[in-house]
C-alpha cells in the first residue's frame, strides 16, 4: 500500500496535469476471502491533497483479468460509482446469488481532476448454493441406444452463465462431462511448470450434473524421510459441498511443501499443478476430469513499476449513475508500485459520464 501523503508514489508516474494521485483503500472484506451472500464492499476514497473527480467500484471473473493490466478490457460490471469522498463507507454490494461459483476481481478506482488516477485490486472466492432465482433448462437433441455405454447429446442453459458466450450463444452450452476447471494460482514458476500449487489454492469444478463447486488445496502431511517431509494432495470441500475432489495419485505422498506453501514434486523439485482429477459424489461415483488449456486464473501476481505516459485531458464529470454493468470506454495506462497490487492511472472521459448497458 502506498504512502497516502505522498503525492508521486514510486514509479514515476506522469499525467496531463499536477498534483497528488487519489488515495483508493479496499478495507473489506479482505482480499482471498469467501464469499457467500450479498456482501457490502466498505472502502476509502479521497483526493490526497488534490481535487476529487468520481470513483468507481466494479468486479470481473477473474479468469478475464490481467492483473498487470487492471485498467483495459471491457468485461467489468459496474456495483457503484459517486463524486463525493468516502472514508471507510460502504461503497457498494457484491450479490453473489446472480454469480457462479468462481473467482471475482473487485477493482477500486478513481480520478483526480487533473486527470490521474489510481486503482487497486480485490480477490473473492464466491460459493454456496444461494442462488436466488437460478434457473437451469437441458434439452435431449440425440440419443442413441447402444450396447455398454449410451450416446446422448444435450443442450444446457444457465442463468448464472448467461453473460458468458457459450456454444451455442449466450448462457447456451453443450451439455457434455466438462468439468470446466477453474483455479487461483500465482502467475510464477520455473521453466517446466508456470504455475504451481500452493497452500491456499482455489479450484472450482462443475459435476456432471451442472453444479459448480469449489474446492481448497491443503496438503496433507504423509511421511517423513532422510530428505525431507512427504505430503499428500488434500483438497477441502467448501461448506455444502459433499463431492470429493483427489488426484490420481491418490492418497499415495508425493510433494514437497515450501516455506512459502509452493507444492513441489518430491526429490524433484519441479512446481505441481496437476491436469487430471476425479470428482467422486457422495454415492461413490467416481468421474475423472481434465483441466483444458486456458483455465487458470491469476491471483495477484508480482507487481512491477513502469513509467506512466501522458494522456489526454479528462472530460468533466457528469452526474453518477448506477447501473450494474458497464462497457470501458477506455483502456487506460497505469504503473504499478513494487509489491503492491495497485496502479496508477490516467484516462481521459469521467467514470460516471459512461453511459451503462442493460
Amino acid at each position: 500500500m502506498r504512502d497516502p501523503a505522498d503525492p508521486d508514489p514510486p514509479g514515476g508516474g506522469t499525467g496531463t496535469g499536477t498534483g497528488p494521485y487519489p488515495n483508493v483503500i479496499i478495507t473489506s472484506p479482505a482480499t482471498d476471502s469467501t464469499l457467500t451472500y450479498l456482501t457490502q464492499i466498505r472502502g476509502t476514497v479521497d483526493s490526497n491533497g488534490g481535487t476529487l473527480r468520481d470513483w468507481a467500484l466494479e468486479y470481473a471473473p477473474a479468469e478475464l483479468v490481467d492483473m498487470q493490466n487492471l485498467g483495459t478490457g471491457t468485461f467489468w460490471t459496474r456495483i457503484a460509482s459517486g463524486t463525493t469522498a468516502q472514508t471507510d463507507a460502504v461503497l457498494g454490494t457484491l450479490d453473489t446469488t446472480m454469480l457462479r461459483n468462481d473467482s471475482y476481481v473487485v477493482r477500486l478506482l478513481a480520478y483526480n481532476t487533473s486527470g490521474r488516477g489510481y486503482v487497486i485490486p480485490a480477490i473473492y472466492h464466491v460459493s454456496g448454493d444461494a442462488k436466488l432465482g437460478n434457473f437451469r433448462l437441458d434439452f435431449t437433441d440425440l440419443q442413441i441406444p447402444l450396447a455398454g455405454i449410451p450416446i446422448t447429446i444435450t443442450r444446457s442453459y444457465d442463468t448464472l452463465e448467461a453473460k458468458r458466450v457459450g456454444d451455442f450463444g449466450y448462457g447456451w452450452k453443450l451439455g457434455v462431462q466438462d468439468g470446466d476447471i477453474r483455479e487461483t494460482t500465482l502467475g510464477v514458476g520455473g521453466l517446466f511448470t508456470a504455475n504451481p500449487y500452493r497452500q491456499g489454492t482455489r479450484v472450482y469444478v462443475t459435476t456432471p450434473e451442472g453444479r459448480r463447486i469449489g474446492f481448497t488445496f491443503q496438503p496433507e502431511f504423509a511421511a517423513g524421510s532422510l530428505f525431507g517431509s512427504v505430503y499428500r494432495a488434500k483438497f477441502v470441500p467448501d461448506p455444502g459441498v459433499y463431492e470429493k475432489l483427489s488426484v490420481p495419485e491418490g492418497d499415495q505422498g508425493f510433494l514437497s511443501v515450501g516455506s512459502d506453501g509452493t507444492a513441489r514434486l518430491f526429490m524433484f523439485g519441479f512446481g505441481w499443478n496437476p491436469d487430471e482429477f476425479i470428482v467422486t459424489r457422495p454415492d461413490g461415483t467416481a468421474s475423472p476430469t481434465r483441466r483444458q488449456t486456458g483455465s487458470k486464473m491469476p491471483s495477484i501476481p508480482p507487481a512491477t513499476s513502469s513509467p506512466l505516459p501522458a494522456m489526454a485531458s479528462p472530460t468533466p464529470a457528469a452526474s453518477p449513475s448506477s447501473s450494474s454493468a458497464m462497457p470501458r470506454a477506455a483502456s487506460p495506462r497505469f504503473v504499478i508500485q513494487t509489491g503492491a497490487p495497485s496502479a496508477m492511472l490516467t484516462m481521459p472521459q469521467a467514470i460516471s459520464s459512461v453511459s451503462p448497458t442493460a
